[in-house]
């Protein structure tokens, strides 16, 4: 399955990837595929995997702190600031400017932030993935940069992706850890249906070789393939460990509902002028 999903979305590099002279790298891609979903399935057979103490039990120290890491990785922040009635958004990496502030102005320059903050949610949800199926992601300046603009406009107008965040948000205002660990898992699902994880994992895996970033592709595919028939349980189980440092990533719903409101506010406003101008 994980393989029909490469062909899908990459059949240039899946026809490489069969090509006769490439059938070593595709028996090792195979296996290592294979060895990542009889991991993930028999963690999700152990009992009490949303106790900490009893996952620990069963993920090696380096694992585990890869999971716990998975939420860590910047990507980049929007920051609501005010400068006297107006207000802007900074967007932000590791303290620099990644993207140039927005004004908010208009209810489109509110939608502008809003899609920006949608679009993050999405990447780090992919990248808290590959750490918790164990496969190490980072992700340039650069890189990031264009991935948003690949990634920006689609996941504003893919509904499901769009309702996967807005039950994680509702979730991560709360839920318990597991109640958000689920409601990122569904953000994941809604990414992979559309086809939109593919896109994300070429862009985190960029500093990978050419083998490396497809065998990490096919895992993270296979694993996630995998899990729809179980819920996502393990996956789940490790996502609510790296929620435990999450403070950023809680941040950007909280931004969300900001956004919210003063859409709503940008919206009265706007009928308010439409009235005195009839």
């Amino acid at each position: 399955m994980a393989l029909d999903y490469f062909q899908k979305e990459d059949a240039t590099d899946y026809d490489n990837l069969m090509k006769p002279e490439n059938a070593s790298e595709l028996k090792k891609i195979k296996a290592a595929a294979k060895a990542a979903v009889v991991k993930d399935q028999a963690l999700s057979r152990k009992r009490n995997l949303d106790n900490p103490r009893q996952l620990a039990k069963h993920i090696s120290k380096k694992k585990l702190e890869m999971v716990k890491e998975g939420l860590t990785i910047p990507t980049y922040a929007l920051h609501i600031r005010k400068l006297g009635d107006i207000s802007f958004v900074d967007i932000v990496r590791d303290g620099e400017e990644f993207l140039k502030p927005i004004m908010l102005s208009t209810r489109e320059d509110i939608l502008q932030a809003n899609e920006l903050q949608y679009a993050s949610i999405v990447i780090e949800s992919i990248i808290l993935l590959a750490q918790v199926i164990g496969i190490k992601a980072d992700i340039s300046s650069g890189t990031l940069q264009q991935l948003v603009k690949e990634i920006n406009t689609v996941v504003a107008h893919t509904t499901s992706i769009l309702a996967a965040v807005d039950s994680l948000r509702k979730a991560m205002q709360g839920g318990t850890r597991i109640q958000q660990a689920q409601g990122v898992w569904r953000v994941i699902r809604a990414t992979y249906d559309a086809g939109i994880m593919m896109t994300i994992m070429k862009s985190i895996f960029d500093n990978m070789t050419y083998w490396d970033w497809i065998k990490s592709v096919i895992q993270m595919a296979a694993v996630v393939a995998s899990s729809i028939s179980t819920d996502g349980i393990a996956l789940v189980a490790k996502i609510a460990l790296a929620l435990a440092s999450a403070a950023i990533f809680v941040k950007k719903f909280t931004n969300l509902t900001k956004f919210e409101v003063m859409s709503s506010s940008a919206d009265e406003n706007e009928k308010y002028l439409t009235v005195l101008t009839v």
